[in-house]
């Protein structure tokens, strides 16, 4: 028995009826405009019709364009079943900061438990280090024939 593969489904049929102010013409001709990719009316109604084995990225970019959306609203993407997570805990990991991504990013820290006090100013620069533009370039960085960077 195979293993069974992911599947990737290609959503432009979907957004062209979701954005019903494009026809199948006005969608070759805001191609045509954006210029990247241009394709045929048949190229078009063939992308419509089933998902293609390629799609250039320069088309990808201009379909995002045209519709303003992301590659992820062009492609739909379903895990097979027998997938095993090799990595649960930053899968978890990866989860939470989703779910604060989308709450409007990290709170700000709330009271502190009794007997901590926040570190001031000088102390985190202490810990969290100093800028990077602070820190001297790194010797991979230099051409040591000329004493200078490359």
């Amino acid at each position: 028995m195979s293993p069974t593969r992911a599947s990737v489904q290609w959503s432009l049929r979907n957004l062209l009826e979701q954005n019903t102010q494009f026809t199948i013409a006005e969608l070759v001709r805001q191609i045509e405009i954006d210029g990247d990719c241009p394709q045929t009316r048949k190229q078009v109604t063939r992308l419509l019709g089933q998902s293609p084995e390629t799609v250039p990225i320069a088309l990808v970019g201009s379909l995002c364009r045209i519709f303003k959306c992301t590659p992820n609203d062009l492609f739909g993407w379903t895990l097979p079943d027998n997938v095993v997570d090799l990595n649960p805990g930053m899968t978890a990991f990866t989860a939470e900061a989703r779910k604060r991504a989308v709450a409007g990013g990290v709170p700000e820290l709330g009271d502190l438990p009794d007997g901590i006090e926040p570190l001031d100013p000088k102390e985190k620069a202490k810990v969290v280090g100093p800028s990077m533009r602070a820190m001297a370039p790194h010797q991979a960085g230099r051409d040591p024939a000329k004493g200078g960077e490359k």
